[in-house]
């Protein structure tokens, strides 16, 4: 069959053999209708180009013509779709109707086109906000993140003094030498760790006190 043939026949003039979207379009319609088995045979080979050359050897049969003028038609509302956007239907309540019509003449539009530009519009507004918020939570996490790292670091910086302090005065209170001084040290830090409880929420990960002592670790 020549694609002049084709051409020349209203029923087939709408076929560009040539196209490999038409092509891919012919083989999914005929399949999606399951009409392969029905009117092509269990044995038939789906190809676009076997489907087009079967349709017109047979359009004088009603069955493959009326096939063919269904796949025409489907194929030049897909196209139309394409190039106008999508055909919807849905009914307004009448104050809204009567009010889109009033915006219409008001802006000199059509109330397709008042439509589209409100969608627009919200649709851009959404992004905006959605871009805002998570700015904002960007902003909060690096807040909070900064004062986690200035709280963990007066934690590391009293921890430090304290047991500096603890160390000083055990040294004062102890009078038989290094290992009773340990004891006291050791025993003073346990204490002040059992009435602290709360720093460990604070800081999951907040070290002991006696990592903080210079020989008694």
């Amino acid at each position: 069959m020549e694609d002049s043939n084709l051409s020349q026949n209203s029923l087939f003039s709408w076929i560009d053999t040539e196209s490999p979207e038409q092509s891919y379009w012919i083989t999914s319609y005929i399949s999606k209708k399951n009409l392969s088995a029905a009117l092509f045979g269990d044995s038939f080979h789906a190809n676009p180009f076997n489907i087009i050359n079967l349709l017109y050897n047979n359009q004088h049969d009603a069955r493959y013509r009326e096939l063919t003028k269904e796949m025409r038609n489907a194929w030049n509302q897909k196209k139309y779709r394409e190039r106008n956007g999508k055909q919807v239907s849905f009914q307004l309540p009448n104050n809204v109707a009567k009010s889109l019509e009033k915006i219409a003449k008001r802006n000199n539009q059509s109330k397709t086109q008042v439509l589209c530009d409100i969608i627009k519009n919200t649709e851009k507004q959404r992004r905006h906000e959605n871009k805002k918020h998570k700015e904002q939570i960007e902003k909060l996490q690096n807040e909070k993140y900064n004062v986690e790292t200035r709280r963990n670091r007066a934690i590391d910086t009293l921890s430090k003094f304290l047991v500096e302090e603890i160390v000083n005065r055990c040294k004062h209170e102890s009078t038989t030498g290094a290992p009773q001084e340990k004891e006291l040290v050791l025993n003073r830090i346990e204490e002040i760790e059992n009435s602290t409880l709360e720093m460990k929420t604070l800081r999951a990960a907040a070290p002991d006190l006696r990592s903080y002592l210079p020989y008694y670790k």
